[in-house]
């Protein structure tokens, strides 16, 4: 990281929560929904780091891309949790369980 880009994500701290969504605009070039300033300093800190030193390669792009189109995750958390409890199954406690071995709870008998 350059020093100049190190002394800005060192000043970021300081700045108030308009202020930062203010850079996070300029850097990101879209509009911030959050006024998280913890989240807005590490977003505002990534994006200057990248832009310095390039940010990640289309190779990179590319396999996180074909991941994401593959994975089974929410980006969002769901409006009602209670939909999402009776839509789905509860995780099986027992998965890697050995059928060898008593449940837990349970004593062994000798």
């Amino acid at each position: 990281m350059t020093p100049k880009i190190a002394a800005e994500v060192a000043r970021l701290p300081d700045m108030t929560v308009n202020d930062l969504i203010e850079r996070y605009e300029q850097v990101h070039r879209e509009e911030c929904r959050s006024r998280n300033k913890q989240y807005l300093i590490r977003r505002i800190a990534w994006k200057l780091q990248a832009n310095d030193e390039g940010g990640l390669s289309p190779e990179t792009i590319g396999k996180a891309e074909g991941l994401a189109a593959d994975a089974q995750t929410r980006v969002t958390a769901p409006r009602d949790i209670r939909n999402v409890l009776v839509t789905t199954n509860p995780p099986n406690a027992f998965v890697d369980w050995d059928p060898r071995l008593p449940p837990p709870g349970q004593m062994s008998q000798q």
